[in-house]
Formats: C-alpha cells, structure tokens, sequence
C-alpha cells in the first residue's frame, strides 16, 4: 500500500511540474506577444545578448522559445507579488473600514 502511495505522490509531483512549465512558458508566450503588439520593449532583443553586448544575435529574444520562458518566468512572479499586493490592500481597506464603522 506505501508503494502505491508513493507513485501517486510522485505523479502528482511530476504533473504539477509539467503544469508549471507549461503555464510559465503559455504566459511568456502571452507577455511576449503582448509587448511585440505594443512595441513597448526599449530595444530589439534580436540585436542583444546578456553576454556579448548588443550587435550579437545570442540572446533569446520573447519571440524565441526561450524568451517564452524569460517572460514567462518574469510575468508569473509579477503576478504572484501583485496578487500578494492587491490582498494586502484589501486586508487593509477590510480593516479600516471596520474600525470605522465601529466608532
């Protein structure tokens, strides 16, 4: 019965890992089509390289796989920290309004 349970532990594991990929480079995908339709990023990624400087075409760009992943990466812990903010602010706002309405 402890081997059964092991398997399955281990395959909800390894189905949540492949759940966080797959979300991470969906919403690098998503961020990365969003600034291209928008043209908000300062400078073309194709011309620079974290390494090499601008002028080499090594870095990936967020309209390459691994620039789905960069910004995907980039976008999800945005998300994670604004939804922490928003729940902050609205603990807050929750708080002061019963402090008030209690006087």
């Amino acid at each position: 019965m402890k081997a059964n349970a092991f398997f399955f532990r281990s395959a909800l594991g390894l189905s949540a890992v492949v759940l966080v990929l797959i979300a991470v480079g969906g919403f690098g995908w998503l961020l990365s089509a969003v600034a291209s339709f928008l043209q908000v990023l300062p400078f073309s990624w194709h011309d620079c390289s974290l390494i090499d400087g601008c002028g080499m075409k090594t870095y990936v760009g967020p309209d390459s796989l691994g620039g789905f992943w960069l910004w995907g990466a980039i976008g999800l812990v945005a998300a994670y920290l604004l939804y922490h903010l928003v729940r902050f602010v609205w603990i807050v706002c929750d708080e002061l309004g019963s402090i008030i309405l209690k006087k």
